[in-house]
């Protein structure tokens, strides 16, 4: 019996998703709907592909437990666990990862995506050393991409490719981040992923400014009913006072409807985690580290305060859902890039 073309794309689908090579999958389902037993035990097709559909996931599984690597990381960025629309829990790690014992090869970006079903989904804390035991779904020369799974750990370590203090580290993770200006932001671009459909999560920038506006929204989806809280600030440097009406709002070509205008608002945004603005507001100096969509929009992953003041305002407090006030949009970043998706 042959796969169906149906299943042949939907192992296509789980093989991208669960970082599985296809033809493993491809074989193993091959192997099972040809079985004598199991062809004996359910003679109508539908049955027959409904128990292999369910071994598959049992083979997923055994995949993954089997093929673990383990890895000596420095957390540059790590998201707080957030609900997906579909209601899962998910979140994402960006360190700098290096095989322990091999001192041949210099340390390279890596990408861990957690989710409810497959891993432990928590926060590590920023610039924190250790090791861990993850998935490669692929790799090159400079980026690992990886799944945790349900037997990952974080186990901290001082490492000795890394500063063991504080402040060597934000000097020495300073170095291998890209810096930019406000005035030099369209220049310093983030990457796109490999297929080129979204912001590649290893391509981190950093700024150090201030933050000039300061707010944390709650919001309800309309469809779902589900509340998400988001954090939204404006920061400055000093090159943007080289920037005519930098603060004006002004028509701009719209990217995604050729010969109509959107409005792009004025100043540099940037979206965070709400927990890490709660306690610094504005006025305060932080360097912020993240992804750069746009010339005037930036998602923060990390932020490194250096002088922090206290949000004094009501507006820089959590709002209620009655009172959220939408995000501006830039006009050229798409709003649905996880503000963690670094």
């Amino acid at each position: 019996m042959e796969i169906p073309q149906t299943k042949l794309d939907q192992l296509n689908m789980v093989a991208s998703a669960q970082g599985i090579p296809v033809e493993d999958l491809k074989k193993y389902y091959y192997k099972l709907i040809n079985d004598p037993t199991f062809v004996a035990a359910f003679p109508k097709e539908e049955e027959l592909f409904d128990y292999v559909d369910n071994m598959l996931s049992t083979h997923i599984q055994e995949f993954h437990s089997a093929v673990m690597t383990e890895y000596e990381i420095v957390v540059v960025v790590s998201s707080a666990p957030k609900t997906s629309k579909a209601g899962s829990l998910y979140n994402n790690h960006v360190v700098m990862a290096k095989i322990p014992g091999d001192n041949q090869k210099a340390p390279r970006w890596m990408n861990i995506v957690n989710n409810e079903d497959t891993g432990n989904v928590t926060r590590l804390e920023q610039l924190a050393t250790g090791t861990i035991k993850v998935n490669v779904k692929d790799e090159n020369d400079t980026q690992i991409n990886a799944f945790s799974r349900s037997n990952t750990e974080f186990t901290p370590k001082q490492l000795s490719w890394v500063p063991n203090t504080v402040a060597e580290k934000k000097e020495w993770i300073k170095k291998a981040v890209r810096n930019f200006t406000i005035a030099t932001a369209v220049n310093n671009l983030s990457g796109k992923t490999p297929d080129g459909k979204g912001i590649n999560p290893c391509s981190l920038r950093w700024i150090q400014g201030n933050i000039a506006t300061h707010r944390i929204i709650k919001k309800t989806d309309e469809k779902t009913g589900a509340e998400r809280t988001t954090g939204i600030i404006t920061i400055t440097d000093k090159s943007a006072m080289m920037i005519p009406d930098f603060g004006k709002s002004k028509q701009v070509p719209d990217p995604k409807n050729p010969g109509k205008t959107m409005t792009e608002y004025g100043g540099f945004s940037a979206f965070v985690d709400p927990v890490d603005i709660e306690t610094i507001g504005k006025g305060s100096e932080c360097i912020f580290i993240g992804t750069l969509a746009s010339g005037r929009m930036m998602n923060v992953g990390t932020i490194i305060p250096i002088l922090a003041i206290a949000p004094k305002k009501p507006t820089e407090k959590l709002q209620k859902p009655g009172a959220a006030i939408s995000a501006p949009p830039s006009g050229v970043i798409d709003a649905s890039v996880n503000p963690s998706a670094l």
